[in-house]
């Protein structure tokens, strides 16, 4: 039995002997990074992974170079370094660390439901601060993934629309005009963008997203002359040219980004 448990002994030293030395050379490496070369920091980070495979401070820096791939955008490499620190690791706050990396990675994708399931398994193992960041995580994952399909559905909707108005467009078979009203709405787009150009880039691109969906549709509505329309048939096309523009203002919205800084407007507006 004693010998049983020297073996064992014997055998778990060389993790615990080595740590001291990755740890230094992690804090070394941490120290540096801002006045060295990236690739020269990220290859020093490669080393010290492969030269520690057993040590903690290993594990953390394959932590720190899945960061650093989701900075630069390379979401498959960021997994596959999280993953390799949870293999080594697979409780602990290691484990948790890598558990939510790979759900900012899926969340960078665009796979809201993946990436809450990763939150979610990320919390086995996470310290109380780290259990808050992560619930928050989920919950904007969780949000984000509802605001996707509620974004499906306003294309749907501002498509469909769009569609109708084509048709009963072409199907007039006169020379296109453009409207008056297309007339009135350019000018005004053009101040909005004009206004906000070079100063918010969010705001910005939902404008733009707003000026082109809003014109599109607008040309199309009232392009085709109306003398002949009943009234119950102009009271559909108003109906329809104000959802589809409500569609088009939430598209714009969600390709800007902006909607969670708009609502924080909103609601914090009674201070300003």
């Amino acid at each position: 039995m004693l010998a049983v448990l020297l073996l064992a002994l014997a055998a778990g030293a060389p993790a615990v002997a080595d740590e001291p030395a990755a740890a230094a050379e992690l804090q070394s490496i941490r120290e540096h990074f801002p006045e060295r070369p990236r690739a020269q920091s990220i290859a020093a980070l490669d080393a010290l992974a492969a030269r520690h495979p057993e040590a903690p401070s290993g594990a953390r820096a394959l932590l720190w170079l899945g960061d650093l791939a989701l900075r630069d955008r390379l979401p498959d490499e960021a997994e596959r370094r999280y993953t390799e620190a949870r293999r080594r690791f697979p409780t602990g706050e290691i484990a948790a660390l890598g558990a939510r990396g790979l759900g900012d990675a899926a969340a960078r994708r665009g796979r809201w439901a993946l990436a809450a399931e990763r939150y979610q398994l990320a919390l086995d193992g996470a310290s109380p601060v780290l259990a808050l960041e992560l619930r928050q995580k989920r919950a904007a994952a969780i949000t984000s993934q509802h605001r996707f399909f509620v974004e499906l559905s306003a294309w749907f909707v501002a498509l469909g629309v769009l569609a109708v108005f084509a048709r009963r467009l072409f199907a007039a078979r006169r020379a296109l005009r453009l409207p008056i009203e297309t007339l009135y709405l350019l000018p005004v787009h053009a101040l909005l963008i004009a206004a906000c150009w070079r100063r918010d880039p969010g705001v910005l691109r939902a404008l733009e997203w707003l000026a082109g969906g809003t014109l599109l549709l607008v040309t199309a509505a009232f392009a085709a002359p109306h003398s002949a329309r009943p009234a119950r048939r102009l009271a559909l096309d108003g109906a329809l040219l104000v959802v589809a523009t409500a569609a088009v203002f939430y598209i714009a919205l969600r390709r800007g980004g902006i909607i969670d800084p708009l609502i924080m407007t909103l609601t914090s507006g009674a201070d300003l």
